[in-house]
């Protein structure tokens, strides 16, 4: 049986922890690190969505970014986000408002 952690856990695990970790449904997931591949896309896509937002009030945020996925309880690190407004964070630092989240699968 899979032991699940409370998100309150999991952001104490994850500020203790020399590595990322996402959180799915209270299963926590290491992250790897990327291809050199994987980050020539994430780059070209942060370039493309950088000049489609400058005169938007959006921001582009990368994979450093955690991101809280209210609805589900979940945390992740996408490849992208973008948030427009006034950009939220929790006291963790984690995005609470994006519109758009981008996963590469490469």
């Amino acid at each position: 049986k899979k032991t699940r952690m409370t998100p309150e856990s999991y952001l104490t695990f994850e500020k203790a922890s020399d590595i990322r970790h996402e959180c799915f449904n209270g299963e926590i997931f290491a992250m790897a690190g990327a291809t050199p591949n994987h980050n020539r896309i994430q780059h070209n896509i942060s370039g493309i969505l950088w000049s489609q937002r400058k005169n938007r009030p959006c921001d582009t945020f990368l994979s450093d970014q955690r991101v809280k996925i209210e609805a589900a309880g979940d945390y992740a690190y996408p490849d992208l986000s973008i948030a427009c407004g006034e950009i939220e964070f929790d006291s963790d630092d984690c995005l609470l408002n994006p519109v758009v989240i981008i996963e590469i699968l490469s």
